[in-house]
């Protein structure tokens, strides 16, 4: 019983079924459909009656559409199993599904259900059926109703609806005469040169003004572009343009976010340039030096021009000329140029990169591989001689003060690279390059350590002399540099560049006047120097030529620096004339000291003269009084030495070998060794002799007339005016000169001379 209950209740229910479905999915769509359109009517005359913008008005649609699918309530779902029983037991009398589980029914009675429900769902989707019928007549007299809103407002719909408007585009690369569609559908790649002309058309005569072109970069959201297209004619727009980098092309008045064309950017085929020296230079480069290049170039494109860009330390990059090419085409150039960097650069070591650039007719520029070159100016080779001079003079006191390390080979070789840098230096006058060779020669034959003080004192003077001047020479640059700055404020140029360079001068200026004032003594300061120092008055009239350049304020400023440099070069001249006194007053009283030791030790000599041939009673009763003598010399050579240490190093040097002397001639005198002090005191009398020599070159080098610095008319002023002493009054000394005239005219030649010869070289050597 239970099986024909079964049977019977699910034959036809899943045909059923699935008409129902069918039913509801439809019953969905439509009714999608009809709220959908019901809420545009409603936008529409939103738009209409108050001129919302096209996002609002799509945004209002979606939100009326989205509230109104919330609403859906489904009217009809599948009919279950139960339910179907639920109805048959209803249509039986008696039903049934009330009877025993045992009972029998006949066959002719179950065929009979089996037929009662196929009448049911027939009934049931007559009724489904008619409810759908009654949706499709209620979808179809919306839009009857409609439609009278839709064909006055069909413009305004087309705007606000995101749908595409039918048109053509058409793109064409000038001058060519191809023209090539663009489409939605596939994004066309478009390669162009960097000269490149592009027309683009569009034809869609439903736009009521010219859409907007616009690029962007590939694969970015923003656009870097956009141009307005222009109206030719009837529902026909025209733009030309030039691209100039890779880009995508969109139209979105037409295609919203759809890309029609990628430009690609061919780059232009450059011209080829090298460059190398034509020959090795020197590192650093004397910058008024001219500088050989070797340049090839070679280009596809007729060439217009080859030039070198020349880029300083400052950042600040120029150009000069190399080939003009003019007439017929020409694609390659092969040949060596000169060029001189000195009106380039400013800073005395700086580094230049040079660049050969070739441009050819259409623009497109050919940059070689760039050069580095060290240069050096003239003023500064000036400072690198004086500082292989100074490093010369550290090494040369190492070697005085017997220190290892230091040979005389690598002092010669350094003296040798200074003599070379001041060949090529135009800061050094002849006078300057002869010393510098004189102490080459010296130096290089130089064996005891008496000729290197030479050298020493000599380069020391040198040194401090140049120093003197080049501070001198470079106060002067402010004149140079406030003529040129007048010649520039009565050519209307910009001022600023040359007043900043001017204020660095002056800044660096402060800090050498602050060491100049500070060796001087506290009574002979220049008395400006506070204010100076205080106030800044050069900057502060600097402050005032930004302002106002005038002719009175520039004369003002310069008479001011002029005084104030003339004022402190006074102050060192008194100064230097009061060390020149005190140095000479020193080395006359230590003449005088030793022209009477030198007497002294002369009466000792002559008392030991041919001590081989006297008696030893006689030279025992004279040493008393040359005892006496000599430790007389040997107090005083002491004294002396203290005061000529701080004159001249070599004559302290030779009096501490005189002083050596005279104490071993004491030491053999008291041994009874009379012929060892007789050479020991003629050795103390030559020492002597050149310590007074030593101590009288010192007080001539320093009564030396300094040379006068007259750099003010332009920048590099070599030195001038200095004067050279040349000592022509060599006289032999007349005590031995008459004594051995009259030794020889009172004598016979050819008897005695053997004792002559004697004589005379004793008394030379003495």
């Amino acid at each position: 019983m239970q099986q024909s209950r079964e049977r019977i209740s699910y034959d036809n229910l899943n045909k059923f079924n699935l008409l129902i479905r069918i039913y509801v999915g439809l019953d969905f769509v439509l009714y999608a459909l009809a709220v959908a359109l019901f809420s545009l009517l409603i936008v529409i005359l939103s738009q209409l009656l108050h001129g919302f913008s096209q996002d609002t008005c799509l945004a209002l649609w979606l939100l009326l559409t989205l509230l109104a699918l919330c609403c859906y309530r489904r009217r009809s779902k599948p009919l279950s199993a139960d339910e179907l029983l639920l109805q048959m037991d209803m249509d039986y009398e008696p039903s049934p599904y009330q009877a025993p589980d045992k009972q029998e029914f006949s066959r002719q009675k179950l065929q009979a259900m089996q037929t009662n429900s196929k009448d049911l769902l027939k009934r049931r989707g007559c009724s489904e059926l008619q409810q759908f019928s009654q949706l499709l007549l209620q979808i179809a007299a919306l839009i009857v109703c409609c439609s009278a809103v839709f064909m006055s407002a069909g413009i305004t719909f087309a705007q606000l609806l995101p749908l595409p408007i039918h048109s053509q585009i058409t793109l064409q690369i000038l001058p060519d005469s191809k023209v090539k569609p663009l489409s939605t559908k596939q994004t066309a790649t478009i390669p162009i040169n960097s000269d490149n002309l592009v027309r683009i058309t569009v034809q869609a005569s439903a736009l009521t003004a010219p859409p907007l072109l616009s690029l962007r970069q590939p694969d970015e959201a923003e656009f870097f572009q956009e141009v307005l297209f222009s109206r030719t004619d009837e529902g026909i727009y025209q733009l030309t343009m030039r691209i100039e980098q890779t880009a995508e092309l969109l139209i979105n008045s037409l295609h919203q976010g759809k890309v029609l064309a990628r430009f690609e950017l061919i780059p232009p085929t450059l011209p080829q340039v090298q460059m190398n020296f034509a020959s090795k230079i020197a590192t650093p480069h004397p910058d008024d030096s001219p500088i050989a290049l070797m340049l090839v170039v070679s280009s596809r494109s007729a060439l217009a021009n080859v030039e070198l860009e020349i880029s300083s330390a400052t950042g600040e990059t120029q150009h000069e000329l190399v080939h003009q090419f003019s007439g017929n085409a020409k694609h390659s150039l092969a040949t060596t140029y000169q060029t001189v960097l000195e009106p380039y650069v400013e800073a005395d070591y700086t580094e230049v990169m040079l660049v050969a650039v070739a441009t050819d007719r259409n623009g497109s520029q050919g940059r070689s591989e760039p050069l580095t070159v060290q240069l050096v100016s003239a003023y500064g080779r000036y400072l690198h001689t004086l500082k292989t001079l100074r490093t010369l003079k550290t090494k040369l006191d190492e070697k005085i003060a017997n220190q290892h390390g230091v040979s005389n080979d690598e002092l010669v070789a350094l003296m040798r690279v200074a003599n070379q840098q001041a060949q090529a230096s135009p800061f050094f006058d002849v006078r300057d390059r002869n010393t510098l060779v004189e102490l080459y020669d010296t130096l290089r034959r130089a064996q005891q350590k008496t000729e290197l003080l030479l050298v020493a004192e000599q380069l020391d003077l040198f040194l401090l002399e140049h120093e003197m001047i080049n501070h001198r020479e470079r106060d002067r640059d402010f004149f140079v540099a406030m003529h040129r700055l007048a010649w520039a404020k009565n050519s209307k140029k910009d001022l600023k560049p040359m007043l900043d360079k001017i204020g660095k001068f002056i800044t660096e200026r402060r800090r050498i006047w602050q060491q100049r004032v500070e060796l001087l003594p506290d009574t002979q300061k220049p008395p400006n120097w506070s204010m100076i120092k205080r106030e800044r008055p050069f900057m502060q009239a600097l402050g005032k030529l930004r302002r106002t350049p005038s002719d009175e304020q520039l004369s003002a400023t310069v008479n001011a620096y002029q005084s104030w440099i003339s004022e402190l070069e006074e102050h060192e001249d008194k100064v230097r004339q009061r060390v020149q006194q005190e140095v000479q007053r020193k080395v006359s009283a230590a003449q005088r000291q030793l022209k009477a030791m030198q007497k002294r030790q002369a009466s000792i000599s002559k008392a030991l003269d041919k001590a081989d041939q006297q008696s030893q009673t006689s030279l025992h009763q004279n040493w008393t009084t040359s005892r006496r003598q000599q430790n007389s010399n040997i107090k005083q050579a002491k004294r002396l030495h203290s005061q000529l240490a701080q004159v001249s190093r070599l004559a302290a040097m030779r009096m501490a070998a005189a002083t050596q002397a005279m104490q071993e001639v004491k030491t053999c005198g008291d041994e009874q060794k009379f012929v060892c002090a007789e050479s020991k005191s003629d050795l103390a009398g030559r020492l002597l002799h050149q310590t007074n020599n030593a101590t009288r070159s010192r007080l001539l080098r320093h009564q030396r007339q300094a040379r006068q610095v007259v750099g003010g008319n332009y920048f590099g002023q070599a030195i001038t005016s200095g004067k050279i002493e040349l000592q022509r009054d060599y006289k032999v000394n007349r005590r031995y000169r008459e004594d051995i005239l009259e030794q020889i005219q009172n004598s016979n030649l050819l008897e005695k001379h053997p004792d002559l010869l004697d004589s005379y070289l004793r008394k030379v050597l003495r």
